[in-house]
């Protein structure tokens, strides 16, 4: 935590970090959410419409109940980082057919990849997406130990919400629906049940009629993924 919240010291006060000055993404971010601090009527946008969708809203909001302190809103994301690598840590223990070592070498790795302490420590929406995806897989490897549905149900909701901010994500949603299906954690097999197959044709034709249903909205997403324009709100 101590080195991501100097890395934030740094951006505001040093040089920006990559990525974080004005022609990044993060410098969208920002002054996106500052047009909605000054007007939360731009709230009732559609993401597509403004410069990080969801995202900018969110610290928009946060502009406008601490009067846009940027540094406030980049060590929030300092502490998203720091959740997901505890969450790293907590499903790495779950997982006992890796020895100790492993686990503490990929622990390591995760907790000081420079990449993931450079994204926690600016203004950008990954810090949030990480901890998304890491919670989501963590209740769905909790999930194939105690078969609890709630935890089954949260782990694929918390990817639909990772998915509003990206949407590529919401591939994660199709291994799943394999994984809940087929695999059997408590006998470490692949189960052949007919009831298994069945609930698994069933997801299969949820998932096939949310495409039909919504399969332009995510290709448009994903096709824009990285051209997002921001509005003009002069």
């Amino acid at each position: 935590l101590t080195i991501r919240i100097a890395m934030v010291f740094v951006d505001q006060y040093v040089y920006s970090l990559p990525n974080s000055d004005k022609h990044g993404d993060a410098g969208g971010y920002n002054r996106t959410a500052l047009e909605i601090s000054d007007d939360l009527e731009l709230l009732k946008l559609g993401n597509k419409e403004i410069y990080g969708g969801l995202y900018s809203k969110i610290v928009g909001i946060l502009y406008f109940l601490t009067g846009n302190q940027r540094l406030f809103v980049q060590s929030i994301n300092c502490y998203l980082g720091i959740f997901s690598v505890i969450y790293v840590g907590k499903v790495l223990n779950m997982l006992t057919n890796i020895d100790e070592k492993t686990k503490k070498i990929i622990f390591c790795v995760t907790a000081f990849f420079p990449q993931g302490i450079m994204l926690s420590a600016i203004l950008h929406r990954e810090a949030l997406i990480a901890l998304l995806i890491t919670l989501s897989m963590y209740f769905c490897i909790k999930s194939l130990y105690t078969n609890n549905v709630i935890e089954k149900i949260l782990s694929c909701v918390l990817v639909l919400i990772a998915s509003m901010f990206h949407a590529g994500v919401i591939v994660l949603i199709a291994g799943y629906i394999l994984i809940y299906s087929f695999f059997n954690m408590k006998y470490k097999i692949v189960s052949k049940s007919i009831t298994r197959k069945f609930i698994f044709l069933i997801l299969c034709g949820a998932l096939f009629f949310g495409y039909i249903k919504f399969g332009d909205v995510i290709a448009g997403k994903l096709t824009n993924l990285d051209s997002e324009t921001l509005v003009n709100t002069m």
